[in-house]
């Protein structure tokens, strides 16, 4: 029975990660985009990870634009957004953001 139990391995398979459905970007003061990297997401807000020497430093309730986009539309959505929260982490700043309801 222990051989047929070690005959029986499992295979492991590489998985590549998925990418995401969706690209979301920060409007920064002067108009340009800065894409950042989707950490979460939930129905009132979205916790975002930027290179910390492009990203600004945010103030805990500064009002922030967000700008989506989907891979099957021509057009993004622009969404609003405060800042509840911010940190860095090793050459990475993360931003914790609610989103506004319009």
């Amino acid at each position: 029975m222990l051989d047929a139990l070690r005959n029986n391995k499992r295979r492991q398979y590489r998985v590549e990660p998925e990418s995401p459905p969706f690209e979301i970007s920060m409007v920064l003061p002067n108009m340009r985009l800065l894409a950042g990297e989707t950490l979460n997401v939930s129905t009132n807000g979205i916790a975002l990870s930027f290179p910390r020497k492009k990203c600004p430093d945010m103030d805990v309730s500064a009002e922030v634009m967000l700008q989506l986009s989907l891979p099957r539309t021509s057009e993004a959505i622009m969404l609003q957004a405060v800042v509840r929260g911010s940190s860095d982490y090793e050459k990475r700043r993360l931003l914790r953001l609610q989103f506004v309801n319009a």
